[in-house]
């Protein structure tokens, strides 16, 4: 009898693992195996939740920034008006962040930013005070550098016109 010879190929008992050839994004996605992949899509998933705050502590973070600057300034107006000079470049920069508190501020966090705003002025006018009438020269060199990089960061924040 006469026996039947298959077109078939014979499979292995073992089955070979699928081996892609390279060339493809399919064949790539499988060669550097799913698990580095999603390990690096998880850190970036990371990375991009640590820049993007959340609404609400945006706004809450804008409002202590412009409320810490509009005190700044208010220092610095009141420091120029006790020295005899002129405070019309402090005035027109403190109400620039008044206006910028105001816009970012909910109505039940005028304590807040009241609060804020005092605690800044006061601490910048004994920056103040130490910049003019300490008696060290270091210590008014010290003074004077902190209050100009405060007054930088509160600028910085500003479009330029």
């Amino acid at each position: 009898m006469p026996q039947c010879v298959s077109t078939k190929p014979q499979q292995s008992p073992v089955t070979p693992r699928y081996r892609p050839q390279v060339g493809g994004f399919l064949d790539w996605l499988l060669l550097r195996g799913l698990d580095q992949i999603m390990s690096r899509l998880n850190i970036l998933a990371v990375a991009l939740a640590l820049f993007a705050m959340p609404v609400a502590a945006g706004q809450a973070s804008l409002l202590g920034a412009f409320a810490t600057c509009t005190g700044r300034f208010s220092a610095e107006m009141e420091h120029a008006w006790l020295m005899g000079n002129d405070a019309t470049y402090f005035e027109e920069r403190r109400s620039q962040f008044s206006e910028m508190v105001g816009a970012v501020m909910h109505p039940d966090q005028g304590r807040e930013a009241l609060s804020l705003r005092i605690d800044a002025k006061f601490a910048h006018a004994r920056l103040l005070n130490s910049a003019t009438f300490a008696d060290a020269p270091e210590r008014r060199a010290i003074a004077l550098r902190r209050a100009a990089d405060e007054l930088n960061t509160c600028t910085s924040m500003l479009l330029k016109s």
